[in-house]
């Protein structure tokens, strides 16, 4: 069969060519009309970027379902502010976990260094958002609202850096390599 790709040269001197490269039975190409340029999805999306774009990912889908597991136990089941928090924050520790591990990441630590490193940002990740929070609605006199965006924004790249840094990162991989995967 037949497929198209765009394919462009060094921004902002290459142009942009989409070329039709035939395909055979057995998986092998045949050669692209334009050799030299590289694709836009290897121009545009470095290995940072997308542990980035798939770690947001994982954390909204946990977020969407933090919402609809804790609103479920308090309004349809009616359990109690504590409980539902309880029960709603267990199911999606362990479902962050092994999403952010196994997609977001794709790390191949083993769970007995990576989860207890996971752990231990969670709960220092929740003290500090709390204090932080409490001092910047202080300090700035914020709304919730604000203080809470800001705090949840802080909170997210915080723990994105640490989780590339030191949860995820392999005990034999240097510091700077997580960026060149």
């Amino acid at each position: 069969f037949r497929s198209a790709s765009i394919h462009a040269g060094p921004w902002p001197y290459g142009c942009i060519s989409v070329e039709i490269m035939d395909r055979c039975w057995s998986g092998v190409r045949s050669r692209a009309l334009r050799r030299r340029h590289n694709s836009i999805h290897e121009m545009m999306m470095s290995p940072l970027l997308e542990k980035f774009c798939r770690f947001v990912a994982v954390g909204l889908a946990c977020a969407v379902l933090f919402f609809a597991i804790n609103y479920s136990l308090k309004r349809v089941f009616n359990f109690g502010q504590f409980i539902s928090l309880a029960a709603t924050y267990t199911i999606c520790f362990w479902i962050g976990y092994i999403s952010q591990r196994q997609f977001a990441f794709r790390a191949n630590t083993l769970h007995r260094r990576s989860l207890p490193r996971y752990l231990t940002l969670h709960f220092f990740g929740m003290l500090f958002v709390y204090y932080f929070t409490q001092w910047i609605q202080l300090s700035f006199n914020l709304g919730s609202m604000s203080s809470s965006l800001v705090a949840t924004g802080l909170a997210g790249i915080a723990s994105f850096i640490v989780s590339l840094t030191w949860v995820f990162r392999s005990p034999d991989t240097p510091l700077g390599a997580e960026t060149r995967k």
